[in-house]
């Protein structure tokens, strides 16, 4: 009998140890081997994708004057554009990141000389995703709540100053102080913004750390698996298009 006792004991150890290993094992495999965040929205990165679209394609950045684009008007958001939330994540010890996008975005700019008068875009939040149903479940039900508050949105509350109209691929940065209005909340920000030109079109990279309980968002973090930091960065990049007019 004794023998027998220690046999069930051994193999109770085991199961132990086994849940131990899966416990550190299954998060380091899915963080290094299965999870796929976007990359961050840069210049760099966007230009990378076109190429990789479009390798055929030239770009529209050389031979270039500030005087070949007339700036005066206004401008609205088109594709491509792409909105979301990056977060800092540890699973089970193992840091982590998520990524949330949406393609859903619109807006308007309007330009007067070398100043941006007015601006708006708006996300739909309803249709963010990113490579995890879990965490877009969360995301949308007991965070964001997106049946009751879609959309977020912001609205220019003073105009930015460029200076000057840059050359065609030449970078400009600035910063965006305005009015975001997210999960029902509506908060001053500060937005860091870069925009070139390219073509006949103007686009636009725009960041701003969010923290969550600024804007009354529930702790993301479900203890003791996950954890999520207190905030949040909320990245756009948008394609200017001039309308008529």
């Amino acid at each position: 009998m004794g023998w027998i006792r220690r046999r069930w004991w051994l193999l109770l150890i085991g199961l132990v140890a086994a849940v131990g290993i899966g416990v550190v094992a299954v998060p380091y495999v899915y963080i290094h081997f299965i999870n796929d965040p976007a990359p961050r929205l840069t210049f760099d990165n966007l230009d990378k994708n076109r190429e990789s679209e479009s390798p055929t394609e030239a770009s529209s950045t050389e031979g270039s004057s500030s005087g070949d684009l007339a700036t005066d008007g206004n401008w609205v958001v088109t594709t491509p554009s792409v909105a979301g939330y990056r977060v800092k994540e540890t699973l089970n010890g193992q840091a982590s990141e998520g990524v949330g996008r949406t393609e859903t975005v619109d807006g308007s700019f309007t330009l007067a000389g070398t100043d941006v008068t007015t601006a708006e875009f708006n996300v739909d939040l309803s249709t963010l995703k990113s490579d995890q149903s879990r965490r877009d479940s969360q995301v949308h039900t007991r965070l964001l709540q997106t049946d009751e508050f879609p959309v977020a949105t912001f609205v220019l509350s003073q105009p930015i100053a460029l200076g000057s109209i840059p050359a065609d691929g030449v970078l400009v940065t600035a910063t965006a102080n305005g009015t975001l209005s997210l999960h029902g909340v509506d908060k001053p920000v500060m937005i860091d913004v870069q925009a070139r030109r390219n073509g006949e079109g103007i686009e636009v990279l725009a960041t701003t750390l969010i923290t969550f309980a600024d804007f009354e968002i529930e702790d993301p973090s479900k203890p003791p698996f996950v954890t999520v930091g207190k905030t949040g960065t909320l990245e756009v990049q948008l394609t200017l298009k001039r309308t008529a007019g």
